[in-house]
Order: C-alpha cells, then structure tokens, then sequence
C-alpha cells in the first residue's frame, strides 16, 4: 500500500507546510519501526495504519505521537524495541487527547 496525499500546488502555505511536517513525521515513524522489528517499509506502513485506524485517527497524528513518545523515553531507557512498542500501544483516541489549558 502507498499513501498518496493531495498535490501541495493545490493548498495554501500553511496546510503544504503542515502537510510536509506529517509526511516527514509518518516516514520516520514508519523507518523506525521497519528499522526496530526488521521488517519492510510496506509491514511497518500497515502496522501504523492498523494503529491509526484503532485509535481513530489520522495517520500523522499516530505518527506524531509516537515520535513524542519515543523522544521521551530515550533520555531514560535508550531506543529499545520495547520503547517503540510502549509508544506504540500509548497512541491515544483523539477524544482522549489531553489539551493544555488555555
């Protein structure tokens, strides 16, 4: 499966410049989990999509919540396989997204 996305030409600079961030958030997401449990970039793609689809959301949205996650914990256990997997299985429902009060 390939992920196809609409032409940047077609969106404002704003909506291309966040379409760019996820896209680059989904490949490193993606290239650390083919990487991490030595399987294909196209596993690891339907891997994040089950995730994505599970949890309701867009697929740059796991992504960055992954990518959040294993930032985190880093610092404090290194990049493990069990580092990915915890950040995995941490990607939160949108409606249980916490948001900073205003």
């Amino acid at each position: 499966m390939s992920l196809t996305y609409p032409s940047p030409a077609h969106l404002d600079t704003d909506e291309s410049h966040a379409l760019i961030v996820g896209d680059v958030a989904v490949e490193r997401v993606k290239s650390l989990v083919a990487v991490m449990r030595g399987i294909d970039d196209a596993t690891a793609e339907q891997l994040l999509l089950d995730v994505a689809h599970r949890a309701g959301l867009p697929l740059w949205a796991v992504s960055d919540q992954v990518l959040g996650t294993v930032t985190a914990q880093v610092a404090q256990a290194g990049l493990t396989p069990e580092v990915l997997d915890a950040a995995l299985a941490s990607v939160a429902p949108a409606h249980q997204l916490h948001r900073p009060a205003a």
